[in-house]
């Protein structure tokens, strides 16, 4: 019996899929990126390595003008802290959002956190011989972003017993720099104050010049002009001036940028005798307001917010 060949079905085209959709217009793109909460960076920072089109939409100098319009205050990305790491001190970062630091340059060893403003973030060096705090001068510029630091050098006859307190700020203009993304890229310069036997002194890095200026120095303001040398308070930028809490007499020091002068003034009146002491904390803030304002902390309970004209 022979046997006949299976009959092979005809092969029919291959049937193509449904076409592609068509890309989102630019339009939609950029503002679906822009309601991205500032809070969650990483996020838009994925979405901008998506494609080559989003990534220049994210990256324009447009979106970042829009972003900051619709998102208004800036979110708050964490915590900077300091412990102490076996024998010594070393600062660590608290995320309170997506971000993270760069790791180069995280070394912080030795190291606490003074100030942090516009992206900058100013450490102090702090050593530690056989469980004491030794006093020797050291600060460092540190850029979370990137991990860049600038480490400073010494002011020419600075002392290191005397005892202050130092500020990172823009060293833009007043008025010129809305301090957005792009203002860490700039110039800065770093703010010391502070006081010794004889009166007060201030003088000012900048890192345009790469140096600091002469050290000035002012008479004394009375008995009670004096910062606690044990207290790593942060100096309150208000206006073109700087405000520190001094040790005695509820006194306030306030530092005026532009003439490098010093003066004192008066704390509000609700502030008991034991202010600034364990029974009672107060750290000085600049409010949304522009106006000073004083957090006062009594007995661990309770948190008093006020502003100087109050």
């Amino acid at each position: 019996m022979e046997m006949q060949p299976a009959a092979v079905p005809p092969i029919e085209p291959a049937r193509m899929g449904p076409p592609p959709p068509a890309p989102l217009p630019e339009e939609l793109v950029e503002e679906i990126l822009l309601r991205i909460p500032p809070s969650d960076p990483a996020t838009l920072a994925r979405a901008a390595v998506a494609q080559k089109r989003w990534c220049r939409l994210a990256t324009g100098p447009g979106f970042r003008r829009r972003y900051r319009a619709l998102h208004r205050t800036p979110p708050t990305l964490g915590f900077f802290c300091d412990h102490r790491d076996g024998d010594g001190f070393s600062t660590s970062f608290v995320p309170a959002s997506s971000f993270r630091p760069n790791p180069r340059g995280a070394d912080h060893r030795e190291l606490r956190p003074v100030d942090a403003r516009h992206g900058r973030v100013l450490l102090r060096v702090s050593p530690v011989m056989f469980g004491i705090v030794l006093r020797r001068f050291g600060l460092v510029v540190w850029y979370p972003v990137s991990g860049h630091q600038v480490v400073l050098p010494t002011p020419k006859g600075f002392c290191d017993e005397w005892i202050w307190r130092a500020t990172v700020l823009c060293a833009a203009p007043a008025g010129s720099c809305d301090h957005d993304v792009d203002c860490h890229r700039g110039h800065f310069t770093v703010v010391l104050i502070g006081d010794y036997p004889n009166g007060m002194f201030s003088c000012v890095y900048s890192s345009q010049a790469g140096a600091w200026s002469k050290i000035t120095f002012a008479r004394h303001l009375g008995w009670a002009c004096r910062l606690d040398e044990y207290s790593e308070e942060r100096s309150a930028h208000v206006g073109n001036a700087l405000y520190s809490m001094l040790k005695w007499g509820n006194k306030i020091l306030k530092y005026d940028l532009g003439t490098r002068e010093f003066s004192v003034m008066e704390p509000p009146v609700m502030l008991s005798r034991e202010a600034n002491t364990h029974s009672e904390r107060i750290q000085l803030a600049a409010m949304e307001d522009g106006q000073l304002g004083l957090a006062v902390l009594r007995e661990f309970t309770t948190l008093y917010i006020l502003s100087t004209d109050e």
